[in-house]
């Protein structure tokens, strides 16, 4: 996987106005056909273009058409959610709890090297994983990081790994949490209908979907989905939120992804067969999304 990943944004922010204005993919929602794609000259989706492990030396060289712009190694690390052998405590951690009580199982989604199923595996001792993503991902989780960050996780069977397309059925029938973090912001909404109902057909009653994402709010807020800011501040907390915008279009750029709305949220969660049961507010630039079952079982 290509660590240097920061250097082709700053080209397809560049190749984004030339995107929008074509008339062959100016209107396109599909992730091959962004503006990032301008950029590289590929038709590849990006994910695949990173698994070649092309380095941001040779982007800086000009082979690409990337912009040698600057790009630090903190930001690339957080990108790759990984940093100098050292684990980043993740702001959605500290609300998990509320989301999840007692035992149970649960199953990372497209979870890369499964860093917060890590952290899990350290504070509640009765969950089990199973960490979900790409082979190159997996292989790395199993043999370099698992093993030294909680190799008794491991040892014990409580946390598996299991190469699958989210696009197809789960093989992971009634899993008690089902964690999407930083997945669904990826894709655009017809991607996210097909993930969503793929993990709808492998859900029990008990089961809940947990979305780790940002959720865009307006400066005249969301009334009964997300808390506003006092007064007299917008809603939103102005210029706060100035990153969550950014990223916005950082994701359009490269793979066509949107930050959403509660709105809009609910609008791909029910379009999928579910219910967004609540949003839990992390006091951070991500909240968490609960969705289940229709009739299932809900928190409070």
């Amino acid at each position: 996987m290509c660590l240097d990943s920061g250097w082709d944004l700053y080209t397809a922010s560049d190749a984004l106005p030339r995107a929008l204005l074509d008339p062959e993919i100016g209107s396109s929602y599909a992730v091959n056909e962004s503006a990032w794609q301008k950029a590289i000259g590929t038709t590849k989706e990006r994910w695949n273009w990173l698994e070649e492990g092309t380095t941001g030396t040779q982007l800086k060289n000009g082979g690409f058409g990337a912009y040698p712009g600057p790009f630090g190694p903190n930001v690339t690390a957080a990108i790759q959610d990984e940093s100098q052998g050292e684990t980043i405590r993740r702001p959605e951690l500290d609300i998990f709890g509320l989301a999840m009580l007692g035992g149970g199982r649960v199953f990372g989604v497209a979870h890369l090297f499964g860093g917060f199923c890590l952290q899990l595996s350290k504070i509640y001792p009765d969950l089990n994983f199973i960490v979900q993503d790409r082979a190159p991902a997996l292989a790395q989780a199993q043999s370099t990081i698992w093993p030294v960050e909680n190799p008794e996780a491991l040892k014990t069977g409580r946390v598996k790994f299991l190469e699958h397309d989210f696009f197809n059925s789960n093989p992971v029938v009634g899993a008690d949490i089902y964690w999407l973090r930083y997945i669904l912001h990826d894709w655009s909404d017809d991607y996210c209908i097909r993930i969503l109902s793929a993990i709808k057909e492998a859900m029990k009653p008990n089961s809940r979907i947990l979305i780790c994402d940002q959720v865009m709010n307006t400066t005249a807020g969301f009334t009964g989905s997300i808390p506003s800011a006092p007064e007299p501040l917008p809603a939103n907390y102005g210029y706060f939120t100035r990153y969550s915008h950014q990223r916005d279009i950082t994701m359009m750029s490269i793979i066509n992804g949107i930050e959403r709305t509660p709105a809009e949220f609910q609008d791909i969660i029910e379009r999928s067969g579910l219910v967004m049961n609540r949003i839990y507010d992390c006091r951070s630039q991500v909240s968490l999304v609960e969705c289940v079952l229709p009739g299932g079982q809900t928190t409070k």
